[in-house]
């Protein structure tokens, strides 16, 4: 692991750190007047309507990439598509005014522990010439696909949850779900679904994968300037903008793999 990858992680840990310390110090000033237990005074300072237990799967989620990225060193895909989780929401409660204190500090560690982990991929990639780099751009894809899917579950349980126990993207859809058309949602994820298969089929043309990668990210552009999307367009533009500007980083940066037919002539010119 490269210190600039160590560095990254850090920050994350860093942004899970800050939030921590958020909740903590709001906890700690908060009048909790005649509440006197403490289990009783967590509860009440968790509820919903003050907005402090949106933070805690914030800081989750930076901890857990942070220590996710941390373990599988020997697996950095895996670590790129955790890693667009705590950013993805961070912009979630960034455009419902969540963050009332350096918003921006959570979104730029976040963009830094991403880009952080698509770096070593490719550090490596270079090394040996593999494609880690690009497997973990094709989960990103996938996860931008998981998203949309899981809004369209949560929408299908928001009748059988109390109101005031809904967690914050429960709540957002809550709010709109009269007359809520997800049929954007739907176009996106198969948009974007469509360049990793095709990916699959011609291997390693990192130029055509960038090519057709700008293709969902000007679409969603679009629609997001349009306000196309009812609820959570930061969050998918966040996924897209990962996803595009990776297929791009690659293939300026990483050189196909080599195989074994052109091993052996660059093997026999040396010699």
């Amino acid at each position: 692991m490269s210190n600039f990858k160590r560095f990254t992680d850090i920050c994350a840990g860093f942004a899970a750190f800050s939030a921590a310390m958020y909740v903590f110090c709001r906890y700690m000033g908060y009048d909790f007047k005649e509440i006197e237990s403490m289990k009783e005074k967590i509860k009440f300072f968790l509820e919903p309507e003050l907005g402090y237990s949106f933070f805690i799967p914030l800081i989750l989620l930076f901890l857990f990439s942070c220590i996710f990225s941390l373990i599988f060193t020997r697996l950095p895909y895996l670590t790129v598509a955790v890693s667009v989780l705590p950013l993805a929401y961070t912009l979630i409660m960034f455009a419902d005014n969540r963050i009332k204190e350096y918003p921006m500090l959570y979104i730029v560690l976040g963009l830094i522990h991403v880009f952080g982990c698509l770096i070593e991929c490719i550090r490596m990639d270079k090394a040996d010439r593999g494609c880690r780099a690009a497997i973990g751009i094709d989960l990103v894809a996938l996860m931008t696909v998981v998203f949309v899917l899981y809004i369209y579950r949560t929408v299908g349980k928001l009748d059988g949850i109390e109101p005031e126990k809904m967690n914050l993207i429960q709540g957002k859809l809550f709010e709109i779900k009269d007359g809520l058309d997800l049929s954007t949602f739907k176009s996106t994820a198969i948009m974007i679904a469509i360049p990793p298969i095709l990916r699959i089929i011609w291997r390693d043309l990192y130029y055509l994968d960038a090519a057709i990668s700008l293709i969902p990210l000007i679409v969603t552009l679009r629609r997001f300037g349009a306000q196309r999307f009812p609820v959570f367009g930061e969050a998918l533009m966040a996924f897209i903008f990962v996803y595009t500007v990776g297929r791009i980083m690659i293939m300026i940066f990483c050189k196909p793999k080599q195989r074994k037919e052109q091993i052996q002539a660059e093997a026999t010119e040396n010699n």
